[in-house]
């Protein structure tokens, strides 16, 4: 129901000092790894949106929390503001995920608990496992043949992966913003790397 919904943007007035402090206390990690903030940069990603939007598509939350972790988000820099416009007296604000903020790298990975992967982990499954949901229900035959998933094996040094992900950017850098026709289809593009044992044979 969204009846009880805030129409104001909050963001373009309730940053506050509580939550700057927040932020600056907070780690990328905690950032991150927040379930509710994951989830508003998974819906973010690829994509700009205006505060209403972005908290319409959480029912299940309350419009102020959402408004509240966009502000730790903003403060921390990890989301943008890319342009703002006068709606009945207040002021709306589109926003944008960062380039590469909500990535993770080596490092960071290495200094997260087993519970914080965990954690990590399910949300992303979650993600993974509405987008399939709501494919499916659509019955889109036209959207079919860019539908896909598959387990692939890889042998790889560290110094091979950063070149199989540097190869990939440049692929995939021409269909990262949408062109605009007709036939386009927006698509969800998931990477996992889960290195097996090394004490297995080749």
């Amino acid at each position: 129901m969204m009846a009880n919904r805030e129409t104001r943007d909050p963001v373009a007035g309730q940053s506050g000092s509580s939550v700057r402090r927040m932020a600056a206390q907070a780690s990328t990690l905690e950032l991150i790894l927040h379930p509710l903030r994951l989830r508003i940069l998974q819906a973010m990603t690829g994509r700009t949106m205006t505060t209403a939007e972005l908290a319409g598509l959480f029912e299940d939350v309350a419009a102020a929390t959402v408004y509240r972790h966009v502000n730790t988000l903003l403060d921390a820099g990890v989301l943008t503001i890319v342009s703002e416009r006068r709606v009945r007296g207040a002021v709306e604000r589109t926003l944008a995920l960062v380039e590469d903020a909500a990535q993770m790298n080596a490092e960071d990975a290495a200094q997260m608990s087993e519970e914080q992967h965990r954690q990590a982990f399910t949300v992303f499954l979650a993600h993974q496992a509405a987008e399939f949901d709501r494919f499916i229900a659509r019955d889109d035959e036209a959207a079919m043949p860019l539908f896909g998933y598959g387990q692939t094996i890889l042998h790889l040094t560290e110094d091979d992966l950063g070149d199989v992900q540097e190869q990939l950017r440049t692929v995939l850098e021409p269909y990262l913003r949408s062109r605009g026709g007709l036939d386009e289809h927006r698509v969800s593009l998931a990477t996992l790397l889960i290195p097996e044992s090394t004490s297995q044979d080749d």
